[in-house]
């Protein structure tokens, strides 16, 4: 049976507002940064976290800093080694990463890139997330706006870098996002993707760009602000037969103001997952 979970937002102004999805969760998700101060000392958040891994919560890392493509390898340690003294305190039960890059020539970038580096650096870069971490690694296929070469070819580079030791954190709103923003049936990257490497998914909505972005081709934005649209809903169901590893699923909702409707409306779609995985993995 999977295992639901919901982010641990680092945001004191908001968390409070969710605190009743905790109700309704078997996990939670942090994103490992978000839990370092200055120094990489940890701060009031990691404190939340401890608390609740303390009382039996179990905790699930997901990163967004790790960058596969990297080669800045002193970067790289300092990531690792905090990840280690958070792995031993939080007691990860697997962790994970985007795929892509977010930093080029040294410069960080908001959102992950895609990067052929990404791919001929990732069994490495999961060797040694696995080997800090104590835990199962595993990767999330990235939301793209662009995208360098056939993106029906991206599960084939999957399917090589994970083998049969590593995992695929499967995100369906970035899977639909790419299919509109690339122009790809989404089913066709299911059936080829390693779905019987996933260990956990995603599900979030979003929302589209404004016509006065682009005055040319819709672009749907990777944005968490919205409830999981139905299309994604469908991507699961297709997937859900080959989900054999699965062990949680993840309801993605980013920071920031919510609404009490929207409390409502995430307790149902924690129930509807919980409903979907509940004989999966």
């Amino acid at each position: 049976m999977a295992l639901v979970g919901f982010p641990l937002w680092p945001d004191q102004e908001h968390l409070p507002k969710v605190a009743p999805l905790f109700d309704h969760l078997d996990y939670i998700e942090v994103v490992p940064e978000t839990l370092w101060g200055p120094g990489g000392r940890p701060n009031s958040y990691y404190q939340i976290a401890q608390t609740l891994a303390d009382a039996g919560t179990p905790v699930v890392a997901h990163g967004v800093g790790i960058d596969p493509a990297s080669l800045d390898d002193a970067r790289r340690r300092v990531w690792l080694d905090r990840t280690l003294r958070d792995a031993e305190q939080l007691a990860y039960r697997w962790i994970s990463d985007h795929l892509g890059t977010v930093s080029i020539d040294g410069e960080p970038v908001a959102l992950p890139l895609p990067a052929p580096e990404s791919f001929a650096r990732l069994t490495h870069t999961l060797d040694q997330l696995a080997a800090a971490s104590g835990a199962p690694a595993a990767i999330e296929n990235s939301a793209w706006y662009a995208y360098p070469g056939e993106a029906l070819d991206e599960p084939a580079r999957l399917v090589d870098a994970l083998g049969d030791r590593h995992h695929l954190v499967l995100d369906l709103h970035n899977l639909w996002t790419n299919s509109i923003n690339l122009g790809f049936d989404p089913v066709q990257w299911l059936e080829r993707a390693p779905l019987d490497r996933v260990i956990e998914i995603h599900l979030s909505g979003g929302t589209f760009a404004p016509d006065t972005w682009t005055g040319g081709p819709t672009i749907r934005l990777d944005s968490h602000d919205d409830a999981v649209p139905d299309e994604v809903w469908a991507l699961l169901d297709t997937a859900l037969p080959r989900l054999t590893g699965l062990r949680g699923a993840t309801l993605e909702r980013i920071e920031g103001p919510v609404g009490e409707h929207e409390v409502q409306r995430l307790i149902s779609e924690l129930h509807r997952l919980r409903a979907l995985v509940a004989d999966v993995g």
